[in-house]
């Protein structure tokens, strides 16, 4: 069932390997990737599915496991209009004729990020959502079947006195304030890291690179923002399964998130509003920062990293 696969499925292999790596600092070094795996089912327990075309189908967090029979379940079947319009970014209606487990003829990742296989359906091929039920069944509004794949691109740099330039402190606990880089989503009151789409016959990088060249570009010139010094800094802070509000039986996102960090404020500058219409903006990082559902996890993987750097 399926077409094969013409792309080596270790393509983007050797980009996880590379950024796979702790933050280096000057009392050791911080891993971060111990946090892999995001709770799943905190945000796509949500009665409305988030553009409000469906109702999911309630279900007792003892059968969320599909090891745990349930024989009454009756998810909701939604896929949105306009990926049955089927874009470019869009998989065909019927999964029949798709290859998972591989970079497809098309040039189209269909591996998790992390490389662990998944469980598709015998009759209908149909990928199974490796965290469980969601209520859902179809695709939403994500474009393919099994793993969507996103690239986030987190950066952050220390709070600095506007003054003296001196790194502020927290008055409580003595530990340096953070700062980082979010969009400010239109029409929504909530901000998110940048994050873009890994297309068809692209790689990780590639994404992600595409994505840190045009953030740089927003700095003001003040700044001395070298894309090639701002690209070799970053670390892998977070690969796989995303708790995504968005997430059905059938379709997930996946999320390879690299963090640049400026300690010494010399390739971040300030964001110059002319060329700032992306609505990136500097803000504090805190518990309470109200993110993005599904990045929630990245902020706190963030606060982790600022106490064991300060």
């Amino acid at each position: 069932m399926g077409s094969g696969c013409s792309h080596d499925a270790g393509l983007n292999q050797g980009v996880i390997e590379r950024r796979r790596m702790t933050h280096a600092t000057s009392d050791g070094a911080v891993s971060l990737t111990r946090f892999r795996g995001s709770r799943h089912r905190l945000v796509t327990r949500k009665a409305l599915y988030p553009d409000g075309g469906a109702r999911r189908s309630r279900i007792p967090d003892k059968f969320i496991s599909w090891q745990t029979k349930f024989p009454d379940y009756a998810p909701t079947e939604y896929t949105a209009p306009a990926v049955l319009a089927q874009p470019a970014w869009a998989d065909p209606k019927d999964p029949r004729s798709i290859q998972f487990h591989c970079i497809d003829e098309h040039g189209v990742d269909r591996l998790t990020t992390e490389r662990k296989p998944f469980q598709v359906d015998p009759e209908t091929n149909r990928p199974i959502n490796p965290k469980g039920r969601t209520g859902f069944s179809g695709r939403g509004v994500l474009g393919r079947w099994g793993p969507n794949q996103e690239a986030v691109t987190v950066m952050t740099r220390w709070q600095r006195h506007a003054i003296t330039n001196e790194v502020e402190r927290s008055p409580e606990t003595g530990e340096r304030l953070c700062e980082c880089a979010v969009v400010r989503l239109p029409g929504l009151d909530e901000i998110a890291f940048p994050r873009v789409a890994v297309k068809q016959n692209e790689t990780f990088d590639q994404a992600q690179r595409g994505m840190v060249t045009g953030l740089a570009d927003l700095f003001s010139h003040e700044a001395t923002t070298d894309v090639d010094e701002l690209w070799n800094s970053g670390k892998l802070l977070y690969q796989g399964y995303l708790d995504d509000p968005r997430n059905t039986d059938n379709a997930w996102v996946e999320s390879y998130c690299v963090h640049f960090h400026d300690p010494e404020g010399e390739l971040f500058g300030c964001l110059d509003a002319e060329t700032n219409s992306a609505r990136i903006e500097w803000v504090k990082l805190t518990p309470d920062l109200v993110m993005n559902d599904s990045q929630r996890v990245l902020v706190r993987l963030l606060l982790r990293f600022c106490r064991e750097t300060s």
